[in-house]
């Protein structure tokens, strides 16, 4: 009955440790267009298993992007840019009304579709890091 109640023990404590794992990954990193910091734009991860999930992230004027709740896997990569528009009218200073225009980001068109951008991940459980470089 001892040895019952040990290899129960053993069981659980493994399940525990590494059969509840996470199925989902967290990945975060920069990036880069030519080397630098790609300044805006958005980043999507699509998963690549049996139910596919598109995640998405705003790119930081830093080139950083952080994607939560990715499933474990291979998963594709896009990227897109912006393009310049306005977004705003804003009061100024003066009686003078301000436009604010976003600041425009080119990436070159293959990467703005996952089936053309050439970009994979392998999403691990937990929290990661991935720099996305663009030539």
């Amino acid at each position: 009955m001892r040895s019952l109640g040990f290899f129960l023990m053993f069981g659980l404590l493994a399940f525990a440790v590494g059969g509840c794992g996470k199925s989902t990954g967290n990945v975060s990193g920069k990036v880069l267009y030519q080397g630098k910091p790609l300044p805006g734009g958005y980043v999507n991860f699509m998963s690549q298993g049996d139910k596919s999930v598109a995640k998405t992230s705003e790119i930081k004027a830093d080139g950083s992007y952080s994607v939560s709740g990715l499933p474990v896997g291979p998963a594709k990569i896009s990227v897109q840019g912006l393009e310049k528009r306005r977004l705003a009218d804003l009061p100024g200073q003066g009686g003078k009304d301000e436009k604010v225009e976003q600041k425009e980001v080119y990436v070159p068109p293959q990467y703005g579709n996952t089936e053309t951008s050439g970009l994979q991940y392998d999403v691990r459980p937990g929290s990661q890091s991935h720099d996305i470089e663009l030539k």
